[in-house]
């Protein structure tokens, strides 16, 4: 018996044409695990969103809180940092979160960093400079003569939970620059 006539002989079987048991779990097989990749992306994903606001809206909220005091002491920046970990719920800082507040300002033609404080756990230092350089201020970005601004940096590292292969591990970063409102602020006592 050739094989075409063996071939037709199966496929002309009733028995086999009309029996499907089991095709629905061979086709579950193939897309479970591609559900099974999109679900734990969208968790990954939502999650990396999640914390890029969270980053973005501390650091506004740092820098504005910060911009409205009259006067700033060591006391009432402890109060802020400590209000201020709130806002990044449920992301703890002390899983290498970083808060930075720089003042800067300008006077006799040059622009100094008059102090920066930090919160938290992370190794992350100002990128705008140290308390006394000369700052690294963005591309555009100016500060005029006889003014100061609060510069508020948040960083925090992310890692994805189930497709670190895909999702790579990095910090996320964000900062605002704002105007004090009622003084130069210029000096902690």
């Amino acid at each position: 018996m050739n094989a075409r006539r063996l071939i037709s002989r199966f496929i002309g079987n009733r028995r086999f044409r009309k029996n499907d048991d089991g095709a629905v779990l061979i086709e579950l097989a193939f897309v479970l695990p591609i559900l099974v990749l999109l679900v734990l992306g969208a968790f990954d994903g939502a999650r990396a969103i999640l914390l890029k606001q969270k980053i973005e809206r501390t650091s506004m909220a740092m820098a504005d809180l910060v911009g409205q005091s009259q006067g700033l002491t060591e006391a009432e920046m402890t109060s802020l940092f400590d209000a201020i970990s709130h806002t990044m719920s449920p992301f703890d800082f002390n899983d290498g979160g970083t808060v930075v507040v720089s003042s800067m300002s300008s006077d006799d033609g040059g622009t100094t960093i008059n102090w920066v404080r930090n919160f938290g756990d992370g190794e992350d230092g100002s990128t705008f400079g140290s308390a006394g350089d000369t700052p690294t201020l963005p591309d555009g970005f100016s500060i005029r003569e006889g003014d100061s601004v609060i510069a508020a940096e948040v960083f925090y590292p992310y890692e994805p939970v189930f497709l670190d292969n895909i999702f790579t591990a990095q910090t996320f970063s964000a900062y605002s620059i704002i105007r004090p409102r009622f003084a130069r602020l210029t000096s902690i006592e």
